[in-house]
């Protein structure tokens, strides 16, 4: 996989007082980029299975109301699709999935609370370690085209340009 280049930081040449050799060098944000790919891989086929359990259940007829559980299946795999463009954006070095993985990971926090509660401490663990670690790592990439001046770094690509 090729990641596209760091924006170059050239806007803080034009803060007063900061010149470009006193710019810190930009690094290569490769590995908690990775660590959310592998992440979101691994949330996406955990809700994939959930809604393949569930098909199942409703094939069978082990349910009592088939609606809700269609509607749940239908969720899971929205979420589950949501998760994958995450993924793949951050693949792609895309700055616009940073947010909605911040927001992601952070929803799984009391998800695991809940789980420790009702007594079952090995998934909220594994919940809660992947909530954390998916922002930290989120956080560690630092955002990409959020200014005017990395015009030049995007090329050109406002409205009307």
């Amino acid at each position: 996989m090729v990641f596209p280049p760091a924006p170059s930081g050239r806007w803080m040449a034009r803060l007063p007082g900061v010149t470009e050799p006193d710019r810190a060098p930009m690094t290569d944000h490769r590995g908690p980029r990775y660590l959310l790919v592998g992440l979101l891989a691994v949330e996406v086929l955990s809700l994939v299975s959930f809604a393949g359990f569930y098909v199942d259940q409703l094939a069978q007829g082990h349910t009592e109301t088939p609606s809700r559980v269609v509607m749940s299946v239908v969720f899971l795999l929205a979420s589950a699709a949501a998760l994958a463009a995450m993924a793949r954006g951050w693949v792609g070095g895309r700055g616009w999935v940073r947010t909605p993985t911040i927001v992601w990971s952070a929803l799984l926090l009391p998800v695991a609370w809940g789980l420790s509660q009702g007594g079952l401490a090995g998934i909220a663990l594994a919940v809660g370690v992947a909530g954390v670690a998916g922002i930290v790592s989120a956080l560690a990439v630092p955002p990409t085209g959020w200014g005017p001046e990395d015009r030049e770094v995007r090329g050109g690509t406002e409205p009307g340009d």
